[in-house]
């Protein structure tokens, strides 16, 4: 029975819609908070017209035996929001058997404290500091129930991710950590579902700018679950979605969540169906069933005057009359192109996967040995084939989750190595 229920499609969808409304239901609480899917599964739990952006803290740099501050996952997005608005949350959630995921006890902290201390030192160097701010160096602030041994030695560790941040700061980001968070602190608040918002978060102390750490995931048994309602309950649902939901993507989920949740519901073994279905990646309709309308689109966003597009699906639906020449699409594993884009796109030249650099090559930086040397080839030969013609030649477009990260990194790689300047002049073909 219980290897039939971790099995069954419908126990997974209804638990991750259950554990979505709760995430809603505590979020209103704070409804100008600005709240953040964490890659992957957070998008799974946080609707798209609540969502203020994806953020990408990795479990893995959380873990006790690889500590890590990565300059590649910044999330400067997350730093911005919470400097503008007062805070930030994130949302995430984890499988059964803890309470939060790796990436909300240590990762985030870990983020706090090395911006909080960078900025500090930033204001020193600058002399804005105030009185009695030189002593106040920067500590991690930890989860209660971190063992205290690794508490130290992800403060010992600090100082080092923080002199590494200040070498790849940019002037734009070096203003961001002096002047908008200035002498306010990214304090990490935890909370679950369905807890109540802790009051860190509703009324925070001055100078203090709340990371809300929010998990999605209940710790509730299936046998439990079984006793109150006709499914199973499976805890962290959205994590490792590829091992259950086939061709299911967050967006394609949150594009028909309530039909979904009814078949799922009512007919359990016409849920299976949906793992090879060809609409997983789709967008939202108009006026659909997501908890708001997701933003307006305009279609795929044109790079400077360059002839290079960039989007997702949803942005290439949203404009169906235009269409591409030449198309890169870049997607998760399993991920499938939406039936109503595929007609239009034709082959695409280039389709890279974006999780390959995990499962593929755990030694090699397979990103940039391998993809983004294909995919700027293949940008070469498409822009020289569509060079003269109105409107993109080129069309880089995403699908869900990672996938739209390493489409940024094909946009950026094709930007430096094809294009001499920013009026979009063509760099001589190689």
């Amino acid at each position: 029975l219980r290897r039939r229920e971790r099995t069954c499609l419908a126990n997974y969808l209804l638990s991750v819609r259950h554990d979505a409304a709760l995430v809603a239901e505590t979020l209103e609480t704070a409804p100008t908070l600005p709240a953040f899917a964490n890659l992957r599964c957070g998008e799974w739990y946080l609707c798209p017209g609540r969502r203020a952006g994806p953020c990408y803290f990795k479990s893995t740099d959380g873990h006790t035996a690889s500590l890590a501050f990565s300059l590649q996952r910044l999330n400067w997005q997350v730093l911005r929001a919470a400097a503008a608005h007062g805070g930030a949350a994130i949302v995430d959630s984890t499988r059964k058997g803890k309470a939060f995921p790796d990436a909300l006890s240590k990762t985030v902290p870990c983020w706090c404290a090395v911006l909080n201390e960078a900025a500090r030192q930033l204001r020193a160097e600058e002399g804005l500091l105030e009185a009695g701010e030189v002593e106040e160096a920067a500590e991690a602030c930890l989860p209660p129930w971190l063992p205290p041994s690794e508490a130290a030695r992800i403060r010992a560790l600090v100082p080092g991710w923080v002199a590494g941040l200040h070498a790849a700061l940019t002037p734009a980001m070096r203003a961001d950590l002096a002047k908008g968070l200035g002498r306010r602190r990214l304090r990490p608040v935890w909370c679950a579902v369905p807890d109540p918002l802790p009051p860190e978060v509703l009324q925070p102390s001055p100078g203090s700018l709340p990371v809300l750490c929010l998990c999605a995931s209940g710790a509730i048994s299936a046998r439990r679950s079984r006793e109150v309602r006709s499914w199973a309950y499976i805890q962290g649902a959205g994590d490792d979605h590829e091992g259950w939901a086939g061709s299911l993507t967050p967006a394609g989920f949150w594009a028909r969540a309530e039909e979904l949740v009814r078949l799922a519901r009512d007919d359990p073994d016409a849920c299976e169906a949906l793992r090879e279905g060809g609409d997983g990646g789709g967008a939202p309709e108009a006026g659909g069933n997501s908890c708001t309308s997701e933003r307006g689109r305009s279609g795929l966003r044109p790079l400077g005057a360059t002839s290079v597009a960039l989007g997702s699906f949803a942005d290439a639906l949203a404009d169906p009359t235009r269409a591409w020449p030449a198309v890169i699409v870049v997607t998760e594993p399993g991920e499938a192109i939406p039936t109503a884009l595929a007609g239009r796109l034709g082959p695409p030249v280039c389709h890279l996967r974006a999780a390959a650099a995990v499962r593929g090559n755990r030694t090699a930086d397979w990103w940039v040995v391998e993809l983004l040397p294909r995919a700027v080839q293949a940008a070469r030969s498409a822009l020289l084939k569509g060079a003269g013609e109105e409107g993109p030649a080129l069309a880089i477009i995403h699908g869900s989750g990672c996938s739209e990260v390493h489409a940024r990194a094909v946009a950026l790689a094709v930007l430096v190595a094809l294009f001499r300047d920013a009026q979009g002049r063509e760099a001589p073909a190689a």
